[in-house]
């Protein structure tokens, strides 16, 4: 390293701010509308990608609970990839109507976990670790 370049090996990025916690808060309610709205549009059409889902007041439910820990995500990043993931997995075993707004959920969370957390190799282990989760769901959905 050059004497004219900075040491970033202690660098640790600072918590989020009052302003960037709002946006978040904002955030979290566009993607809860969008996931509601598009959950009804799917019902309206009966265009579910499993063939059958459960009733709509279980898709509106697990539609509004995944997008929820997004309000949060700058302060707690490991924990709302993690809740992210469960009730991303459920709500898939459970066959909801729609798959967009779950995974643009799920990314923004990886995003998320990638950009704010402070360690950075929780970060990446973390990261890691739910993608592989997610190909190992992806397999068995398609065996069973």
């Amino acid at each position: 390293m050059g004497r004219d370049e900075p040491d970033w090996s202690g660098w640790r990025r600072p918590g989020p701010t009052r302003a960037q916690q709002r946006i978040d808060v904002v955030i979290a309610a566009g993607v809860l509308v969008g996931a509601l709205g598009m959950t009804l549009l799917i019902n309206s059409m009966g265009a579910f990608a499993f063939g059958t889902a459960p009733g709509l007041a279980e898709q509106l439910v697990w539609v509004a609970a995944l997008p929820v820990p997004l309000a949060v995500r700058r302060r707690f990043p490991l924990a709302v990839l993690v809740v992210v993931c469960v009730l991303f997995i459920a709500a898939q075993a459970r066959q909801i109507g729609d798959n967009l707004i779950p995974s643009i959920v799920l990314f923004l969370a990886i995003y998320t976990e990638g950009a704010w957390e402070r360690n950075r190799t929780i970060a990446s282990w973390s990261r890691i670790g739910v993608i592989v989760v997610m190909f190992g769901w992806m397999v068995v959905s398609i065996i069973l």
